[in-house]
Parts: C-alpha cells; sequence; structure tokens
C-alpha cells in the first residue's frame, strides 16, 4: 500500500511543467517594468511645460536611468545568478513602485532625477534581468521561443500603455498618471513574483523543457554538462562576449531614438492624440516579430537572422525620416515593430546561446556596464542634435546607418555547437 501511495504521488509531479507559467510570469514583469517607458514620451509636453525640459533635457532622463541601471548590472545579474530569486524580485518591485510614487510628488528636476535612479534600481531586477535569468534555466530545446514568449511582455506594454498614459495624463495630469502605474506595479506584480518566482526546474523536481528525468549520471538533478557553469574570467576571453556585445550596444543606442519618434511626429504636424495609433500599431508588429523571430532562431543560424532583424529596424528609421503624415506612419509601423520586437528577442537568445544560463546574468549586466558610454549619451545627443537640425529626419538616416553597422558585426558572432 505503500509503494502504491508513492507512485501515485509521483506521477502527477513527474508530468507536471511549470515552465510556461514562469514564462508568462516572465512577460508580465516586462510589461509593467522596461514596458513602463512607453508612457515616456507622452511625458515630454507636460514634463516641458512643468519644468522647462528641452529635448535634450529630456532625453537626459534617460541616460540617468541608463547610467544607474548599467552601473549597478554586474552586482544585480550576479545576484540573481546565485542569489534567492524570490526575495530579489519581490524587493525590486517593491523599489521600482515607490520610486514611481515618489517621482509623481516631485516639485523639482533634481528629485526627478533621484527617483529615476531608484526606479532604474528596481526595474533591472525584476524587469531586465531578472526574467530572461529565469525563464533561460527552465528550457534548453525550446529556449527561443520561451524567451520569444516572455518578450510578448514588450508588446503587451507598447498596445496597452500608450492607449491608456494619454487619457490618465489628460484626465489625472503626468503626477496621477505615474502615481497609479505605481499602484499597478505593487499590486500586480509583487502578489506574482511572490508565489510563481522559480530560478530552476530542479528547484521544484521538474526537468527543463518538461522533460523526463536524465539517465543515472545526472540523477542528481544537475545541469546538463553542455550548461556547465563558465568562470566568468572564461567568458571576457571569449571573442563573442565583445563582437555581440558591440552589436547590441550600437544596436540599442539606435534604438533609444524610440523615444523621440512622438515628438518627430508632432513637428510634421501629427496631433499626440494620432501618434498613439502609430506607437500601438508598432507594437502589434513587435509583437508578430517576436513570436516570429523567435521560431527562426529555433531553425536557422542565430547570428544571421539577429542580423537580419537588425538591418530590418534600419530601413524603419530610413522610412520614419521619410515620412510626412499619418498614413504613411501608418503604412511604416508594423514592419517597423516587427524588427524592434526581434531584436528584443535576438540579444537573449544569442547571450543564453554563447554563454548558457549559469552565467547569463553577468553576461548582461557586463554588456550593459561596457555598454554605458555610447547608451549614455544616445538620447540627449539624438534630442539635442534634433532640436539643433529643427527636425529629427536626417539624425534617424543616421540610426539606421548605425542598425547596419550592428547587422554587419553580428554576422561575426559564431554560437558554440554545445548550445545549438
Amino acid at each position: 500500500m505503500e509503494r502504491s501511495e508513492l507512485a501515485c504521488a509521483a506521477m502527477p509531479h513527474a508530468a507536471r511543467f511549470d515552465g510556461w507559467r514562469i514564462v508568462a510570469l516572465g512577460a508580465a514583469l516586462i510589461w509593467l517594468g522596461p514596458g513602463l517607458f512607453e508612457i515616456y514620451g507622452f511625458l515630454a509636453t507636460p514634463l516641458g511645460d512643468e519644468f522647462g525640459l528641452s529635448a535634450e533635457a529630456f532625453g537626459l532622463g534617460i541616460s540617468i536611468f541608463i547610467l544607474a541601471g548599467s552601473l549597478s548590472g554586474p552586482a544585480i545579474g550576479a545576484l540573481l545568478d546565485r542569489g534567492p530569486l524570490r526575495p530579489v524580485l519581490v524587493g525590486a518591485i517593491v523599489l521600482a513602485a515607490g520610486a514611481l510614487a515618489a517621482m509623481s510628488q516631485a516639485r523639482s528636476t533634481l528629485a526627478l532625477a533621484g527617483c529615476a535612479v531608484l526606479l532604474a534600481l528596481g526595474i533591472t531586477t525584476y524587469g531586465q534581468l531578472g526574467p530572461q535569468v529565469m525563464v533561460v534555466g527552465w528550457f534548453e530545446r525550446q529556449r527561443s521561443r520561451a524567451l520569444a514568449a516572455t518578450s510578448l511582455g514588450t508588446s503587451a506594454a507598447g498596445i496597452t500603455i500608450p492607449l491608456i498614459s494619454q487619457p490618465l495624463i489628460a484626465s489625472l495630469g503626468w503626477r496621477g498618471a505615474l502615481l497609479s502605474f505605481a499602484a499597478a506595479v505593487l499590486l500586480v506584480l509583487a502578489p506574482a513574483a511572490a508565489l510563481f518566482a522559480v530560478k530552476r526546474p530542479r528547484d521544484v523536481g521538474q526537468m527543463p523543457d518538461g522533460d523526463p528525468p536524465a539517465p543515472a549520471a545526472n540523477s542528481s538533478g544537475d545541469e546538463p554538462a553542455r550548461e556547465a557553469p563558465s568562470e566568468i574570467r572564461d567568458v571576457l576571453r571569449d571573442r563573442n562576449f565583445w563582437l555581440l556585445g558591440a552589436a547590441l550596444i550600437v544596436g540599442t543606442g539606435a534604438s533609444l531614438g524610440g523615444v523621440f519618434l512622438v515628438k518627430h511626429m508632432e513637428n510634421v504636424g501629427i496631433a499626440a492624440d494620432q501618434a498613439r495609433y502609430v506607437v500601438s500599431a508598432m507594437s502589434v508588429g513587435a509583437l508578430i516579430g517576436r513570436v516570429c523571430v523567435g521560431w527562426l532562431h529555433d531553425r536557422f543560424r542565430k547570428p544571421f537572422v539577429a542580423a537580419a532583424v537588425f538591418a530590418l529596424s534600419g530601413l524603419g528609421w530610413v522610412g520614419a525620416a521619410e515620412a510626412r503624415d499619418l498614413g504613411t506612419f501608418l503604412a511604416i509601423a508594423l514592419p517597423a515593430g516587427f524588427a524592434g520586437g526581434g531584436f528584443g528577442v535576438s540579444g537573449p537568445v544569442l547571450q543564453a546561446a554563447c554563454f548558457g544560463p549559469s552565467v547569463l546574468g553577468r553576461v548582461m549586466g557586463l554588456h550593459g556596464l561596457f555598454g554605458l558610454p555610447v547608451l549614455l549619451v544616445a538620447a540627449p545627443l539624438i534630442g539635442r542634435t534634433g532640436d539643433q537640425a529643427g527636425s529629427f529626419a536626417p539624425v534617424f538616416l543616421i540610426l539606421a546607418a548605425l542598425m547596419g553597422a550592428a547587422a554587419a558585426l553580428m554576422l561575426l558572432v559564431q554560437t558554440p555547437k554545445r548550445a545549438a
């Protein structure tokens, strides 16, 4: 009788796989994490009116966020790689919600900057590095698809937050809008992370991809040999680390021009209440792009797929530079969004393919740190150049060329056979 009870107890446990629940959690963390940046473009006019901010100063706000997130990235990555996941995520969520609430009450640009630093620490932990570290540990064969599904949180944010932000700002003001988002972050994400966050399937007696337990050689629950932990000093000697990092840094720096897309549309005579539909259409394209690019990464050489995505993103910037009416912007929104969504998938997929889950948090953190000189100046430089030129069109053409250069760098990356 005792053996029968044990067998019955073991059967549902062996059949259960929580990996896709982890993916859903990761998507939610991104949705109300980095996805909150979708509100930033709609804050340009109200913050400019209240604090006298120019486009260059508005871009500086992004740089402050990047500075705090990048400087703390290696330490946060190490904490996520080695520390307990749930308390780290919940603590970061509480910090970000508090920072948003405090920002809604700020009366000076200095107070805004201080809140941005705290917000960056929270979002970098629970919304940028946390979901990737968590999801990669749960999947091997289906890793690209799982990461693509996780990144749908960005598409969900791009579709929903612009449509919510503009009416919230119109009815509650920018302060009320930020306070509303602070409440959403705390009430939605903190309970979800506390209940469902698990770093590795072996922590709950499961296996990556929901596979049955490995043969006796792996009965201890250790990760398969191809995912054996790597020393970070070995990672730093790997040419892939530097090539991939350079491609992602250049591409990410160019993508920061998206902060000024609404401003560019306003400059050519398109009102903000119409511009939001372009932003949402791009997010629909990004959703499609994430799903399709994840599928492509599972079937074709990952660097080639990523290079094609980067090149398409460059063409999107050319289209944005040349567009002058709402119809044209809507026409380019889907392909440009497709490329942007694919870009968001390709980075984590290539990082995981080259280095595996054991050091992924530190790899992502170091890439962010090493990209700091570029990312720190990108947004204010784009804003200043657009102010001086009286148009963002020539700036967008430069961003297109940079995306082409990032695509060329990506072609030089060679993923190890062990991670194929």
